[in-house]
């Protein structure tokens, strides 16, 4: 974590895991990868809860006695789930989470079994409201059916759309019905269409 954060909650996985009965038996563990995945966020009243899982990969030389592969592979996958205490929390909000492992060990038991211990911290990193983005407008110009023969003799017409400067903006485009003249109002919107 390049930064500190101020709401944050550390946890600690540990306990026995087995070698599937399917692979070699362990003579010795020669390196072990730790991802922390979450799969679950979600806001509530001054909490903010989360779940996940651990993926361990374990690599380790095998106990085998022709020795024709001696390095094996084998992964598992440890649930957890928790929460982070954040005063401003409530339910309908949105929460960036930060995970990282602060120290991992990992020793063998017997030639199947091993022993592990994860500590990780996760922190939220943002916290807001959900924003909901409006629908496109129905008679944005990218929704009105362009014409479809330019060799016809249209004629031109103002029809509004949504502009970041004026909600109003006025466009023009090609309309081959000769009755559009005489429309008000937006037959999809119902505002007033002026003409000029």
């Amino acid at each position: 974590m390049s930064q500190k954060y101020r709401h944050c909650n550390q946890i600690v996985v540990n306990g026995h895991q087995k070698v599937p009965n399917h692979k070699p038996k362990i003579q010795r563990i020669l390196r072990v990868t730790t991802t922390p995945v979450l799969t679950k966020i979600v806001v509530i009243n001054k909490k903010v809860v989360f779940a996940g899982h651990l993926l361990i990969f374990l690599e380790y030389v095998a106990s085998v006695p022709d020795k024709s592969q001696p390095v094996h592979f084998t992964s598992f996958k440890v649930p957890f789930a928790d929460f982070v205490e954040h005063s401003c929390a409530h339910s309908g909000m949105k929460a960036d989470l930060d995970v990282e492992i602060e120290f991992q060990e990992f020793h063998t038991i017997d030639d199947r079994l091993i022993n592990k211990i994860v500590i990780f911290k996760v922190c939220i990193v943002n916290l807001k409201d959900k924003k909901y983005e409006p629908a496109p407008h129905p008679c944005l110009p990218h929704n009105l059916t362009p014409c479809p023969d330019e060799q016809t003799d249209c004629d031109i017409h103002n029809y509004h759309s949504n502009s970041y400067k004026d909600s109003h903006f006025k466009r023009s485009v090609k309309a081959c019905v000769e009755r559009a003249d005489n429309i008000k109002v937006c037959p999809m919107c119902g505002r007033n269409l002026d003409k000029k």
